[in-house]
């Protein structure tokens, strides 16, 4: 894959201009044009987990907090 065309497929997804160079330069090292997963601690809920919180609440909006952590 050339550099004109993965700059195109940056730009279809919606990747800042700033970023382009540097996303080129991490596709030219490990040819996978996704970005890298950063350095820290790692998030204590996943997604799921989070829509599966936001899916009780709604069913129930008068739960406290306290009720939410026991149920989950």
């Amino acid at each position: 894959m050339g550099k004109g065309r993965v700059e195109k497929e940056l730009r279809k997804e919606n990747v800042q201009d700033i970023n382009i160079p540097l996303a080129l330069c991490n596709y030219e090292k490990t040819s996978v044009a996704k970005q890298l997963p950063r350095s820290g601690r790692p998030r204590k809920l996943t997604s799921r987990d989070e829509s599966c919180i936001f899916r009780k609440v709604r069913i129930n909006l008068t739960k406290s907090y306290r009720q939410l952590t026991s149920d989950f």
